[in-house]
């Protein structure tokens, strides 16, 4: 069986309801609010957006409410392994439940790492797996794209050094991006009540930090 035919029987396999959130913005763009409800969270799989998650696997999303970075909050399946992988935007991958062990190849070379909680992973804009595996057991995640406030820079381009944030970090921890991690995925569940200001402060803390931390490893 090839990797095309691979990858199309593994893509009829996720369900429609997964399938259908393919509306991604162009790069650096704030995602459409009124759209909010259709755009996913997704990694770039050989060229197609691909679902996070499995079927039942969405357990939070950023609504229309808000408007700082779109977040999801998902079930990582138990096993898999993806070849040609990247991101439209700079991504963070905060893990909040189970454990795996993963193996990926980019451009730096091959690595081994395992996840936890609490352990963060951050992919640059446009940075590629050319492979990567995974084997866990209840994993549970959230994800955030960070993206440019309208007309403004990506929060994280103004930040960083051009080099400081080209290649993909995987499993470290910081106790403050944690913590603004659980607030944005608070204010979400709580249907945004600090309003827009609130949830944009969130999410420019956040990147500033991460610029930070990722400068210091």
């Amino acid at each position: 069986m090839t990797a095309t035919t691979e990858r199309a029987a593994d893509r009829a396999g996720r369900s429609a309801e997964c399938a259908r959130d393919r509306d991604m913005p162009r790069v650096g763009a704030v995602p459409q609010r009124a759209k909010s409800d259709s755009y996913s969270v997704e990694p770039i799989v050989g060229g197609d957006a691909w679902p996070t998650c499995t079927c039942n696997g969405r357990l939070l999303r950023s609504r229309c409410s808000w408007r700082g970075y779109c977040i999801e909050y998902v079930r990582i399946s138990n096993a898999g392994k993806l070849h040609h992988v990247s991101s439209p935007h700079h991504r963070i991958v905060f893990i909040t439940a189970g454990s795996c062990n993963v193996s990926y190849l980019q451009r730096s070379g091959a690595a081994k790492c395992r996840l936890t909680r609490g352990s963060l992973c951050f992919l640059p804009r446009d940075s590629e797996f050319a492979c990567i595996a995974w084997k866990g057991s209840n994993v549970k995640a959230i994800v955030i794209d960070m993206f440019a406030f309208g007309s403004n820079p990506n929060p994280i381009d103004q930040l960083a050094c051009a080099d400081s944030t080209s290649d993909i970090r995987m499993g470290f921890e910081d106790a403050a991006v944690a913590t603004l991690i659980e607030l944005m995925r608070f204010e979400i569940d709580s249907d945004c009540p600090s309003g827009a200001t609130y949830g944009k402060a969130l999410s420019i803390a956040l990147a500033s930090r991460v610029t930070s931390v990722v400068r210091a490893r």
